[in-house]
């Protein structure tokens, strides 16, 4: 998945530690898995859509999960990367990402996750 290689390489590059398929902790759902975790003086859980379609329940089911984990996790930054190369996207999907990650991003645009682990202070 060139989403998962991009992450990857941002991350190494930065030399910032994340645990692969982390659980962390929610309100409500005792845990959610999620692909990186990168724990430091702000935690930033991140979210590889290897889905191609049925996005809007798939991007649903994330919006409630981010919700869920940030009310156990106040300072928790939260983040997608996706591929518009082999995912269809419509517009309510887009715009929930948008509207529930602190980052939300193609991968062929990293600039938004390059932001957030600057405010991370790995």
């Amino acid at each position: 998945n060139p989403a998962d290689k991009v992450v990857r390489r941002v991350l190494e590059e930065r030399k910032v530690q994340a645990r692969r398929n982390a659980e962390i902790e929610g309100y409500l759902l005792k845990t959610t898995r999620v692909d990186y975790l990168v724990e430091a003086k702000q935690t930033l859980a991140i979210q590889i859509v290897n889905r191609r379609d049925n996005l809007l329940d798939y991007m649903e089911r994330w919006a409630f999960r981010w919700d869920d984990l940030r009310k156990h996790n106040n300072r928790l930054l939260t983040g997608m990367v996706y591929n518009p190369e082999s995912q269809v996207w419509d517009a309510t999907s887009l715009r929930i990402g948008k509207e529930v990650c602190s980052f939300f991003c193609r991968y062929d645009e990293v600039e938004p996750l390059n932001r957030v682990l600057d405010k991370v202070e790995v």
